[in-house]
């Protein structure tokens, strides 16, 4: 009878055609997945319930144990076993166990009420401003960046996002109203201001960003023209020009689509601009990864494209 690394191994070996793979049990046999080409990584596996974890469910088990240090990379490096896994993703479906929870997965709605958005968000958004110092840009923009050119900095890059949005937005006029769901540290939000001499709204759910927001608009003089509450997207009542959120959509939950598009066309004036920027899925509709879900970005999802459009003109 096959033990529990026996297990994973041979889940591996039906997903695993390109690469070198070398999983090491807990018992220290190894065991060579693959065809030989590199990168080459040998991974060791601590104990039996390791083993029978990431034969169950690797993709939220794979990350666990090497958190807790039950799974480490011996030979190469996390970055080669990750490539790894990676570049044979398309070969899931040769797993019948692998197939059926990818299908499983793609059948969650996730959904996300008030009291579970405010969680999720404190989960992440609350933490200490020291840690997102160590990889934001010095306004603190935290979705993707904008690479006009191989040198751009990060910070070059974050002010090409906002300039980028700002055109789109085609704010050709004072005094236009603007919404930002989502507004994080309030960069975006403070920078639309200054382009447009607009009036901006961000909403946030995360009381860090709140405090630092609503300190950088006064430190800025534009208290009287930004300002930022803690209040989710489905409480605001008001009627927008422009209506702008970036990075949050991810946040909405499945199940939550429709109320968030309806939202939208009911506070943008009939002539007005919505602009949604969100992290997309290539793939067919499913939920995010397991691990995301629970370490990174509780409860949220990447939508696919057709989830998003059926649910814009319904």
């Amino acid at each position: 009878m096959k033990g529990h690394a026996d297990m994973f191994a041979a889940l591996l070996k039906t997903v695993i055609r390109t690469g070198s793979l070398t999983i090491i049990d807990s018992t220290g046999r190894p065991c060579l997945i693959g065809d030989g080409s590199p990168p080459s990584v040998v991974v060791r596996i601590a104990s039996r319930r390791a083993d029978w974890g990431l034969a169950v469910n690797p993709s939220l088990c794979i990350g666990e144990a090497y958190m807790d240090g039950t799974l480490t990379i011996d030979s190469g490096s996390l970055y080669d076993f990750v490539d790894i896994l990676a570049r044979n993703m398309n070969n899931l479906g040769n797993n019948a166990w692998l197939a059926l929870l990818s299908r499983i997965r793609r059948s969650i709605k996730q959904h996300n009420p008030l009291s579970r958005a405010r969680r999720n968000v404190a989960s992440h958004y609350d933490l200490s401003g020291d840690l997102y110092d160590l990889f934001l840009d010095h306004d603190h923009n935290y979705s993707c960046a904008y690479f006009c050119a191989p040198d751009d900095s990060l910070e070059q890059a974050q002010e090409n996002k906002k300039n980028h949005i700002a055109a789109k937005l085609i704010l050709d006029r004072p005094g236009l109203k603007i919404l930002d769901i989502g507004s994080g540290w309030g960069g975006l939000a403070l920078h639309l201001a200054r382009t447009a001499v607009a009036e901006v709204t961000g909403l946030t759910l995360s009381v860090e960003q709140h405090k630092i927001s609503e300190q950088r608009a006064a430190e800025a003089g534009m208290s009287d023209r930004v300002k930022f509450f803690l209040r989710d997207y489905r409480a605001e009542t008001g009627q927008y020009d422009r209506v702008v959120s970036v990075g949050m959509f991810e946040h909405v939950g499945k199940r939550n689509y429709g109320d968030f598009f309806a939202m939208i066309s009911k506070v943008l004036k009939p002539d007005g601009i919505a602009l949604i920027h969100t992290i997309g899925d290539v793939g067919v509709p499913g939920a995010i990864n397991p691990f995301i879900r629970k370490h990174i970005f509780p409860g949220a999802d990447t939508p696919a494209l057709s989830e998003l459009f059926s649910r814009i003109y319904s």
